[in-house]
Protein backbone atom coordinates (compact mmCIF):
# COMPACT_ATOMS: atom_id res chain seq x y z
CA UNK A 1 0.00 0.00 0.00
CA UNK A 2 1.43 3.51 -0.78
CA UNK A 3 1.87 6.09 2.42
CA UNK A 4 -1.14 7.84 2.84
CA UNK A 5 -2.48 10.80 4.62
CA UNK A 6 -5.76 12.66 4.33
CA UNK A 7 -7.26 16.31 5.19
CA UNK A 8 -10.41 17.73 3.88
CA UNK A 9 -10.99 14.95 1.67
CA UNK A 10 -7.51 15.24 -0.55
CA UNK A 11 -5.96 12.03 -0.63
CA UNK A 12 -2.21 12.38 -0.47
CA UNK A 13 0.25 9.57 -1.56
CA UNK A 14 4.36 9.58 -1.58
CA UNK A 15 4.52 7.68 -4.54
CA UNK A 16 2.57 7.98 -7.48
CA UNK A 17 0.87 5.34 -9.15
CA UNK A 18 2.24 3.79 -12.17
CA UNK A 19 0.09 5.00 -15.35
CA UNK A 20 -1.42 1.17 -16.49
CA UNK A 21 0.92 0.18 -20.06
CA UNK A 22 -2.57 0.32 -21.90
CA UNK A 23 -3.10 0.98 -25.81
CA UNK A 24 -5.86 4.25 -26.00
CA UNK A 25 -8.43 4.08 -28.96
CA UNK A 26 -10.44 6.72 -29.08
CA UNK A 27 -14.25 5.90 -29.80
CA UNK A 28 -15.53 7.63 -32.98
CA UNK A 29 -16.49 11.42 -32.44
CA UNK A 30 -20.28 11.88 -31.58
CA UNK A 31 -20.28 15.10 -33.14
CA UNK A 32 -18.11 17.52 -34.18
CA UNK A 33 -18.85 19.92 -30.91
CA UNK A 34 -17.29 17.02 -28.34
CA UNK A 35 -14.43 17.50 -27.06
CA UNK A 36 -11.71 14.27 -25.59
CA UNK A 37 -11.32 14.33 -21.76
CA UNK A 38 -8.03 12.49 -20.64
CA UNK A 39 -7.48 9.45 -19.08
CA UNK A 40 -6.71 10.10 -15.26
CA UNK A 41 -6.72 9.27 -11.64
CA UNK A 42 -9.97 8.44 -9.48
CA UNK A 43 -9.67 8.25 -5.67
CA UNK A 44 -11.19 4.84 -4.63
CA UNK A 45 -12.52 5.19 -0.83
CA UNK A 46 -13.04 1.17 -0.45
CA UNK A 47 -9.64 0.10 -1.52
CA UNK A 48 -7.48 3.10 -0.23
CA UNK A 49 -6.20 3.86 -3.39
CA UNK A 50 -6.21 5.75 -7.09
CA UNK A 51 -7.33 4.24 -9.90
CA UNK A 52 -6.76 4.50 -13.27
CA UNK A 53 -10.18 5.76 -15.51
CA UNK A 54 -10.27 6.23 -19.09
CA UNK A 55 -10.87 8.79 -21.10
CA UNK A 56 -14.01 9.75 -22.97
CA UNK A 57 -15.96 12.18 -25.32
CA UNK A 58 -18.29 15.15 -23.95
CA UNK A 59 -20.32 18.06 -25.14
CA UNK A 60 -18.92 21.23 -23.41
CA UNK A 61 -20.67 22.88 -21.02
CA UNK A 62 -21.81 26.52 -21.80
CA UNK A 63 -19.32 29.30 -21.22
CA UNK A 64 -16.90 26.64 -19.20
CA UNK A 65 -13.86 24.88 -20.80
CA UNK A 66 -12.15 22.04 -19.52
CA UNK A 67 -9.32 21.79 -17.18
CA UNK A 68 -7.15 18.88 -17.44
CA UNK A 69 -6.35 16.42 -14.24
CA UNK A 70 -2.85 16.84 -12.80
CA UNK A 71 -0.38 15.53 -10.23
CA UNK A 72 0.20 17.98 -7.57
CA UNK A 73 3.45 17.65 -5.44
CA UNK A 74 3.46 18.70 -1.82
CA UNK A 75 5.25 18.54 1.67
CA UNK A 76 2.78 16.52 2.22
CA UNK A 77 3.55 14.02 -0.79
CA UNK A 78 1.63 14.08 -4.11
CA UNK A 79 -1.80 14.46 -4.81
CA UNK A 80 -4.49 14.47 -7.99
CA UNK A 81 -6.20 17.24 -9.44
CA UNK A 82 -9.07 15.93 -10.86
CA UNK A 83 -10.13 17.51 -14.12
CA UNK A 84 -12.85 19.83 -14.77
CA UNK A 85 -15.16 22.19 -15.98
CA UNK A 86 -13.86 25.94 -15.15
CA UNK A 87 -14.52 29.37 -16.57
CA UNK A 88 -13.47 30.52 -19.76
CA UNK A 89 -10.87 33.30 -19.38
Amino acid sequence: MLGLHTANAQFFVRVRPLRPPVVILRPPIPSPRHIWIEEGWRWNKRQQQYIWVEGHWAEPRAGKVWIEGHWMDGPRGSKWIPGHWGRRR
